[in-house]
């Protein structure tokens, strides 16, 4: 197959959509040794395909930009809870002063 037919299809056409399932799925479990072991899956596509390769970084990019991005809104909504409660036991305070 000549270079120009090989880039000419469509990516999806012949990227496997288990194999997504499973990057996404084992993606999701990012730990120290989940991270190595994904990098690794990515660079064995990337030997093999090129464009299949690109597009796990990609994938693997925006996981890890979401997750940040759920990680920055938990902290941000425990902060939210914590200066509630603390609202809620002043008030609680000055109610009891009160009566």
């Amino acid at each position: 197959m000549s270079r120009a037919n090989r880039f000419s299809s469509p990516i999806t056409s012949r990227f496997p959509i288990s194999l997504i399932h499973v990057f996404c799925a084992s993606a999701l479990y990012l730990t120290r040794k989940g991270v190595t072991c994904i990098d690794e899956l990515i660079r064995q596509v990337t030997v093999n395909c090129a464009e299949r390769g690109l597009l796990l970084l990609r994938v693997r990019d925006e996981i890890r930009i979401t997750i940040a991005a759920y990680q920055t809104l938990y902290e941000s909504s425990v902060a939210f809870g914590m200066r509630k409660a603390l609202a809620s036991e002043q008030g609680k305070s000055d109610l009891e002063r009160k009566v």
